[in-house]
């Protein structure tokens, strides 16, 4: 059976889509689909830059700096941005399919089909993330689609604030796509995909609520 992969179809129907994976002998477009998707991510983050999302810290120090100075600072991060949307498709294509080859025998290659469907919903998050902060000034972490505006309601401490704002919708979205892949192309028990799935995820989460509490940055979140 020859497959070819259509990223769209696998977003809305990824039962169907991954159990023809499954059954594939021969998979094309695969090549194409992955660049594709390394260049909408540059083409996001490159936006991101571009509204000066971020760039909070630069503006911090406009006092201090010459206007050429400034504009090679602003020219800097924007670089920067550019090689963060690089590197966040590479970790969530090909980071997250390492994770699941080492726990399961299916192929490098219909995994990575599985992290092409299921980064489609991160991107779109990053999408609405970028419009939220335009309009709405939002930051990440308080985005109307993650239990980050939970936590502050709560009046959590900021590692909690910051860690359930990496707990969107969009997320679980992209987790679900991920766990029927591991349960169609790995025959894995439930319980066993849901630990393999979440726990990725959390190590991810964890990360970034790391990141952001020392007020480093990461590039896992725009």
């Amino acid at each position: 059976m020859i497959y070819q992969v259509r990223l769209f179809r696998g977003l809305r129907d990824p039962r169907a889509m991954l159990h023809q994976l499954g059954q594939a002998e021969t998979v094309y477009g695969l090549n194409n689909r992955v660049m594709l998707l390394f260049l909408s991510s540059l083409l996001i983050f490159a936006v991101s830059g571009w509204f000066g999302l971020g760039t909070h810290e630069i503006s911090a120090e406009i006092n201090n700096l010459s206007n050429s100075q400034f504009e090679w600072e602003k020219f800097l991060f924007w670089i920067g941005r550019l090689v963060s949307g690089l590197l966040f498709a590479a970790i969530y294509l090909y980071i997250m399919s390492l994770w699941f080859d080492i726990w399961t025998e299916a192929p490098f290659k219909h995994l990575l089909i599985v992290q092409a469907f299921a980064f489609l919903p991160i991107l779109i998050e990053k999408i609405i993330h970028i419009l939220c902060v335009s309009l709405l000034g939002l930051d990440w972490y308080s985005s109307p689609v993650s239990l980050g505006a939970i936590a502050q309601s709560a009046h959590a401490p900021a590692w909690i604030i910051y860690f359930s704002g990496c707990a969107t919708l969009f997320k679980v979205w992209s987790m679900y796509i991920q766990f029927i892949g591991l349960r169609k192309l790995a025959a894995m028990q439930r319980g066993a995909a849901l630990l393999v799935t979440v726990s990725i995820h959390l190590i991810f989460w964890a990360i970034t609520a790391t990141l952001a509490f020392f007020e480093l940055g990461s590039f896992l979140n725009i």
